[in-house]
């Protein structure tokens, strides 16, 4: 399949969103190809460039133009530029960057700061850093610790409230949410309540906006997140794609396509006594559909 590339400008800060963000296209479209990121730099800001396979370019490019990656074109007539830069230009004043050079780049410390002003910003891997850092004194390490089930809390509801309030928003909450409940530090601490919680709000945010109803599919086959939440999602995307017969349907091609019916049974097996009769049946109405459409085929 033809290939075309597609390059993007970032701030340094934003490099971890844009790696989940590729990650998490991959695992929702399992037909799409990535090649090789070959980083750059323009001062602080860095150049991904990467290839794709055609189809699926426009896909790309909506989704990383909507999560407000700078989306640069070979020139200014191509697909409505964010900006009239010329990727020529752009690209003869890079310096070339490996990966390693990117990912060991130090986000500003945070060591210093209260663990109280970090717990009411919801930094909670900063927390969870100063807990597990020996280096820290045993007081502040323990003071890290007994705060962190707050500062995951905030976490979980500013991403929450900020994207009730910004529709804008819903996209970078998802990945905060999503990522809150398949982190396996978390995991580790036996913090499990909490990342079930993540992962219903992250359902809840599809919930309330069209443009992330089809993020239901990616919950519903990331198996980092609780099987509840797995279910819970299943749930949600059968109520929500069976309303309207036409409303949804590029969601039921890709739930069609990317829904794994093995992992929906061990989810449910697991979590049986917590799921009502009539959400047993919404679930059994998705896992039919798949079934019948991949039949087809």
């Amino acid at each position: 399949m033809p290939k075309q590339k597609v390059t993007v400008k970032l701030k340094r800060n934003k490099l971890r969103s844009f790696n989940e963000l590729v990650n998490e296209l991959k695992i929702k479209i399992r037909s799409l190809e990535i090649g090789q990121l070959r980083f750059g730099s323009i001062g602080d800001e860095i150049l991904v460039t990467f290839s794709v396979n055609e189809k699926f370019r426009g896909v790309v490019v909506e989704n990383l133009t909507r999560q407000r990656f700078d989306v640069l074109f070979v020139n200014e007539k191509g697909s409505k530029p964010q900006k009239n830069l010329s990727l020529t230009k752009v690209m003869e004043t890079t310096k070339p960057a490996t990966w390693s050079d990117l990912k060991n780049l130090q986000s500003p410390s945070t060591k210093d700061l209260p663990v109280e002003k970090l717990v009411k910003t919801g930094e909670y891997e900063s927390v969870l850093k100063i807990a597990l850092d020996h280096r820290n004194s045993l007081q502040k390490r323990e003071e890290a610790k007994k705060n962190l089930d707050a500062a995951v809390n905030s976490a979980i509801n500013r991403a929450y409230t900020k994207a009730l309030k910004s529709k804008r928003e819903g996209d970078d909450s998802l990945r905060i949410l999503l990522k809150i409940g398949g982190d396996t530090k978390l995991k580790n601490l036996h913090k499990i309540d909490l990342m079930k919680r993540a992962g219903l709000r992250a359902i809840d945010l599809c919930q309330s906006y069209d443009n992330l109803v089809g993020d239901l599919i990616t919950i519903c086959t990331d198996n980092r997140l609780h099987s509840l939440v797995t279910i819970k999602a299943a749930v949600a995307l059968s109520n929500k794609i069976f309303v309207n017969s036409y409303r949804y349907d590029e969601e039921k091609e890709l739930a069609a396509r990317n829904i794994n019916i093995r992992w929906l049974h061990m989810a449910f097996d697991i979590t049986m006594k917590d799921v009502s009769k009539d959400e047993i049946t919404s679930v059994n109405r998705l896992i039919k559909f798949v079934e019948k459409a991949r039949a087809k085929k």
